[in-house]
């Protein structure tokens, strides 16, 4: 989610005052590709891993689908909240964007696994 919202919003403080200058810069679209590529290829082999040893232990193919639409809607609505109130992103928002989709994530894993 950080590296989207990099993309998708200028940075909100002063870029030549900025400790982490490289926030200050926005991510090319390749960049923003390779790491949502990264994002899947992990996805793809937990699912190959539990699919060959675990079929059972771990959440199916639908919850992990739920959990990254849950991300991806925290995502947007941190990228909207962030632009409306502080006009971009801060380290600190998009640090706090990281933590609100892993918990998005956990707890459509966890709904879903009720199912």
């Amino acid at each position: 989610m950080a590296v989207g919202l990099i993309r998708a919003l200028p940075y909100a403080g002063d870029p030549v005052q900025a400790k982490a200058k490289p926030l200050a810069r926005r991510v090319s679209t390749a960049g923003c590709a390779i790491a949502f590529a990264w994002a899947a290829a992990v996805l793809a082999g937990l699912a190959v891993l539990q699919a060959r040893f675990a079929p059972y232990a771990l959440p199916g193919p639908r919850a992990w689908g739920v959990a990254a639409l849950a991300a991806l809607g925290v995502g947007w609505a941190c990228g909207r909240w962030f632009r409306r109130r502080l006009g971009g992103v801060t380290g600190d928002t998009l640090g706090a964007a990281q933590q609100f989709s892993e918990l998005a994530v956990i707890l459509a894993v966890l709904a879903m696994l009720g199912r």
